[in-house]
């Protein structure tokens, strides 16, 4: 299940696809539907039952047979996220390490007295 701001994607897939395809076939899905129909909380809402299945419809079938036919890329696309968010979240503690210790080198008086002055410019000794 994938949820929105204001909506939620549902997949069932057999446990041979993996957790991946049908992941990305959900994300597909709701970049598709939001480019077409807008992400606020009436998109969609106002449309009878059934009422996307004409238009909506063959997009979905679309959808599910590039992840049928594709699943590789998709597997790569997944892992490459997966690598950028681990980077980015070394990044982001690295960052507040430093932070952390420029901070407390200019509290405890062990920050360099050219440096003082430049603590406001971000100066991290």
């Amino acid at each position: 299940m994938l949820h929105c701001r204001f909506s939620a994607y549902c997949v069932v897939a057999d446990e041979t696809a993996g957790r991946q395809v049908p992941i990305a076939f959900l994300e597909r899905v709701k970049d598709d539907f939001v480019s077409k129909y807008g992400a606020s909380d009436k998109a969609g809402a106002n449309a009878a039952a059934n009422s996307l299945n004409k238009e909506f419809g063959p997009k979905l079938k679309e959808h599910m047979q590039y992840c049928i036919d594709h699943p590789e890329e998709i597997s790569k696309l997944a892992k490459v996220q997966n690598q950028v968010s681990e980077v980015k979240g070394v990044m982001m503690e690295n960052i507040e390490k430093v932070h952390t210790d420029a901070l407390r080198a200019v509290i405890y008086g062990h920050c360099p007295r050219w440096c003082v002055g430049l603590w406001r410019y971000s100066c991290y000794c």
